[in-house]
């Protein structure tokens, strides 16, 4: 694997986005380690972090800073970039990064460059600094904040609280940005719970945060083995009791490598129609994602909401 082309990467995805889009990859690794995280195992990212002698859970740039930005900035110069997703591979507010400056200054090439929509999906929080840039730039950012709801089990190590998360998405929404919630990935039968659920709404409504995307934990051999070993059989079983492992499928044609196990599909209608029942109920305005349910759309279309990559760019 060449780290140069490694850092951007055009890609085209059914279902989503009605067109190629871009990932900016600016380091590899994230330091929420998150029990659930398929890109730990992704052979393009097991590959760098060999080369550069580090850990997932230990982001690590494979360029040197001042590289980093110089060559983000001559790529964008190009105008071939429209739409750009940070990322998948990492989180782009990982605290390390934010709290040297770096997320801060790829932001400001980004924005000051041709690219029209920059989409950040994060589970990080974002420093005064980076909010006053992304406020310059409202019209190009769609800021997406990735947070469970209140659960009972907790696979998220190093991920700043809910309390947090929902403060600095409530702070980026009041400079008039476009901001989503999502409630990704949710684990049937832990995170659909109504009692935690309604909590979790009734603190997003006071925060006037009330655009929710949604959708269900993507799990492969991986992942499994990574929550027996680390959360527990028990956990792991409750989990897996609600796939189906004789079927699997990759996010698309094109992605075959970390084949996901498929839900039964009466169990994820069931729970997507739940939740969307509660959504419409609390007026929120809200959707489920398209591309990490494709399969079962039919069978959803008619009660609930879908993103097709639309909702939340």
């Amino acid at each position: 694997m060449i780290v140069d082309e490694f850092l951007f990467s055009c890609k085209c995805l059914e279902n989503c986005w009605g067109g190629c889009y871009h990932y900016l990859e600016p380091w590899i690794g994230c330091e929420h380690n998150c029990v659930y995280c398929f890109a730990r195992h992704k052979s393009e990212v097991v590959s760098i972090l060999g080369q550069c002698n580090s850990s997932f859970e230990s982001p690590t740039v494979f360029i040197e800073p001042t590289s980093l930005t110089k060559q983000i900035h001559e790529y964008l110069l190009k105008g071939e970039v429209k739409t750009l997703k940070l990322s998948r591979f990492t989180d782009f507010f990982t605290p390390k990064f934010v709290s040297s400056g770096l997320s801060h200054e790829i932001l400001r090439v980004i924005c000051e460059s041709r690219v029209e929509r920059a989409i950040i999906t994060t589970k990080g929080v974002p420093d005064e600094r980076i909010i006053s840039l992304m406020k310059r730039y409202r019209h190009k950012i769609s800021f997406n904040m990735a947070i469970r709801p209140f659960a009972s089990k907790e696979i998220e190590p190093n991920v700043p609280s809910i309390f947090e998360r929902v403060e600095a998405a409530s702070q980026v929404h009041q400079e008039g940005i476009q901001t989503t919630i999502h409630m990704d990935p949710l684990i049937i039968g832990f995170d659909d719970q109504p009692e935690s659920l309604a909590e979790f709404l009734v603190l997003l409504k006071s925060k006037s945060l009330e655009r929710i995307m949604f959708s269900f934990l993507l799990l492969t051999e991986e992942i499994v083995e990574n929550i027996r070993r680390i959360v527990g059989s028990s956990f792991a079983d409750e989990i897996i009791s609600n796939y189906d492992l004789s079927k699997m499928r990759g996010i698309s044609t094109t992605q075959t490598e970390l084949a996901y196990f498929t839900l039964h599909p009466e169990i994820l209608t069931r729970s997507a129609n739940n939740l969307a029942a509660i959504l419409r109920e609390l007026n929120f305005q809200y959707a489920l994602c398209a591309l990490k349910n494709k399969g079962y759309l039919s069978d959803l279309c008619s009660k609930t909401s879908i993103c097709r990559g639309d909702f939340y760019a």
